[in-house]
């Protein structure tokens, strides 16, 4: 009878070990399989990073992803942030993958001067141009007797909301030609500038975005205003040469109710942007698909601050390198010196 027992009980634990044997085998088996499948065919989505939910750069980051979504199989989610800054910094910080800047930021950043001194931002790298002009506007009260930015002194004037890049961008401008200590700086969000003007409790205000700007065309609906033109008894030709990246360019009559005239004015470039450490293989397909002939006709037809993205040479000026991913499409479409190159700077 022992004998039976024990024998029953060797029968028992080999069946334990080779149950165990097939479990372990099929594990390791699932790990190998794991290891050998990229990380781009398992998680195939993108984080795109905006400034506020009212701004155009998530209107046009938006459109992007809905591109995206229909001719690729890459998943996009838009992500809004108090403003242009904050998006930069946490695009930098890998918070998310892909975002729209301005050259006059990730400029000083990479170099870490300006703003950034002593500490070197690089972990972003260029996509290509889109945004063609994100351009200043300087808006006032048609009653309020302003036509010059010289008559801004001593009023109420909001210059962008702090934490955005419109502040920094319109804050450096008024500090360049002495204006911004001579003003009564109101610190209001884009929605409380518009309120605050039509309730007469600021004399004006600064935005930077495309045409037509829906802050612009809001206040144009509700009270008349005029636009000031920067170059109108201010010289800027210095601070053009100081701040590179800024570029002269023209508001058009009739883009807005009541401004019946064209408005001189200056405008920067967008830059599509990715973190240097997002996968190359999704770069590579989203730069594919956005600049595709499809994506691009479509998102320059609905938004014309985009039509940026039509230039022979999207790479063309850009001031940081060029994302892995991003550079192996424009050498297919036979661009090949995209300055600056990684080592360069």
């Amino acid at each position: 009878m022992w004998r039976n027992r024990s024998n029953g009980k060797r029968l028992a634990d080999n069946r334990t070990v080779r149950s165990c044997g097939w479990l372990l085998a099929a594990a390791i088996f699932g790990f190998v399989a794991v290891l050998s499948t990229p990380v781009f065919a398992m998680d195939k989505q993108l984080t795109f990073m905006s400034g506020g939910a009212k701004g155009s750069w998530y209107r046009y980051l938006t459109a992007m992803s809905e591109c995206m979504r229909k001719n690729s199989d890459i998943k996009v989610t838009v992500v809004p942030t108090s403003g242009g800054m904050e998006a930069f910094r946490k695009l930098q910080g890998g918070k998310a993958d892909v975002g729209f800047t301005f050259q006059t930021v990730a400029f000083p950043a990479w170099q870490g001067k300006g703003s950034w001194k002593g500490k070197k931002l690089r972990e972003l790298r260029a996509v290509g141009f889109g945004i063609s002009s994100s351009i200043f506007h300087f808006v006032v009260l048609k009653s309020s007797g302003i036509k010059k930015l010289a008559d801004l002194s001593g009023k109420k004037f909001s210059p962008c909301p702090i934490g955005t890049t419109c502040y920094a961008s319109v804050g450096s401008f008024l500090k360049h030609i002495g204006l911004y200590k001579k003003i009564k700086v109101s610190n209001l969000s884009h929605g409380e500038q518009v309120s605050y003007l039509k309730d007469g409790k600021i004399d004006g205000y600064a935005l930077q975005g495309g045409l037509p700007n829906p802050s612009v065309t809001e206040a144009a609906l509700t009270r008349p205003v005029r636009l000031i033109s920067v170059d109108q008894g201010v010289d800027f030709s210095g601070f053009l040469k100081e701040f590179p990246g800024f570029e002269p360019t023209t508001i058009p009559k009739g883009t807005y109710k009541g401004v019946d005239y064209d408005v001189s004015t200056m405008g920067l470039s967008g830059v599509l942007v990715a973190n240097k450490n997002t996968s190359p293989d999704l770069i590579y397909q989203m730069t594919k698909t956005l600049w595709g002939k499809s994506c691009v006709g479509y998102l320059t037809k609905n938004n014309r601050g985009l039509a940026g993205m039509k230039k022979a040479n999207p790479t063309e000026g850009l001031v940081i390198p060029v994302h892995a991913g991003a550079a192996r499409y424009w050498k297919e479409k036979g661009i090949k010196n995209m300055a600056p190159a990684e080592g360069s700077m």
